[in-house]
């Protein structure tokens, strides 16, 4: 479950600050399991996001499980993860803790 909030009121700054993804302070990056990474990818790609594929033209397969990723940044600069199959019985792989 990951809940996002845009608020129309009390109106604030609306000066969005674009940082790169690893620079300090505030959100740089979200990763979230989804069932079919390839059609979350292609799902997105249909659509106006106003942000950039890093992942340019399919969802990444890693071996030898089966885990299959993709990279986008949205408008706001924050890289997005979308992992099919995390194998999180596999402790080694770095940054996969389970």
């Amino acid at each position: 479950y990951l809940e996002l909030f845009f608020y129309y009121e009390p109106e604030g700054d609306r000066q969005i600050p674009i940082f790169n993804t690893n620079d300090a302070g505030g959100i740089r990056h979200i990763a979230v399991e989804v069932e079919d990474a390839v059609k979350t990818y292609n799902e997105l790609k249909a659509k106006n996001h106003q942000g950039t594929f890093i992942t340019k033209d399919t969802p990444i397969p890693l071996d030898p499980f089966p885990y299959t990723f993709m990279y986008w940044i949205d408008r706001y600069g924050v890289q997005w993860e979308f992992e099919q199959g995390r194998p999180v019985e596999y402790y080694h792989v770095a940054g996969i803790i389970g």
